[in-house]
């Protein structure tokens, strides 16, 4: 629909830094950025001056799903702007990597409501020396523990968290029933992990490209949980 894809345009552009919540030109730059028509009411004309929108704080209750990867977004601007997203359900930060921690527990704290969670990054870097594995690096997963309690489904691949931080996603997600960690060799299943993972509707594993069950973990966000509010 023309409105969702309009919201949509104003959290993006908000996000991104080039619109302010305390403007009341959101919708016509939104819709400037979506190559759409907009009606300007000005006073020429004897027209009555538009009244100002209220900002991205209204488009951002209506956002159910948000798809920025690749996207040069900051901690500092998500921890700003994730106030205006409570109704997110949805979220692909994949590739982002300018955010780190820090903004991954700004989303959380704000985004109550969060079911999908994309979070895949590049592989790493071949481990130099006699390592046979990059360093582990808890904190992002460890963010998505504490913050998100209502994930279903998440996507780490490539993550560099151990068995520690996964453990901890396991405990604190107890709806979760998709995961995907493929690429993510720190983790090694230890203990009864895996069999814990394997116990989901869906689990991609660190060193296989192949699924313990036959249910995909979504490419795409699952309809039952991202319908528009609209």
């Amino acid at each position: 629909m023309a409105q969702d894809a309009l919201n949509r345009s104003v959290v993006v552009l908000v996000l991104l830094g080039q619109l302010h919540p305390q403007r009341g030109d959101l919708r016509r730059r939104a819709a400037e950025a979506l190559h759409a028509p907009v009606v300007a009411r000005g006073r020429a004309g004897g027209q009555r001056a538009e009244p100002p929108e209220p900002a991205a704080a209204h488009a951002g209750k209506l956002l159910n799903v948000l798809q920025i990867p690749m996207s040069e977004i900051t901690d500092q601007t998500v921890e700003k702007q994730a106030e205006f997203l409570p109704a997110l359900k949805a979220l692909d930060i994949s590739y982002c990597l300018n955010i780190t921690s820090r903004g991954i527990e700004a989303l959380g704290r704000h985004c109550r409501l969060l079911v999908h969670l994309k979070r895949n990054m590049p592989p790493p870097d071949p481990p130099q020396g006699n390592n046979t594995s990059a360093r582990a690096v808890e904190e992002e997963a460890l963010a998505v523990a504490n913050t998100m309690p209502t994930l279903e489904q998440l996507e780490l691949a490539y993550g560099l968290f151990s068995d520690l931080a996964l453990n901890t996603i396991i405990n604190k997600c107890p709806l979760l029933r998709a995961l995907n960690i493929h690429g993510c060799w720190n983790v090694r299943l230890g203990g009864d992990l895996e069999e814990r993972c394997c116990a989901f509707q869906s689990f991609r594993e660190p060193w296989e490209p192949v699924y313990c069950t036959d249910t995909s973990s979504g490419g795409d966000y699952d309809d039952d949980n991202t319908d528009s509010d609209d």
